[in-house]
């Protein structure tokens, strides 16, 4: 049960990565946007 729950850690953990890089290159794509505007 122990090895199941660390897995699900890693997997939530690897989730929230991915959304902070989707967060950061939205935020970067907007500015680059405001910038050339």
């Amino acid at each position: 049960m122990k090895d199941n729950v660390y897995t699900t850690d890693i997997n939530e953990d690897t989730e929230d990565k991915t959304v902070d890089v989707k967060m950061l290159f939205y935020l970067v794509l907007v500015t680059t946007n405001y910038a050339a505007g």
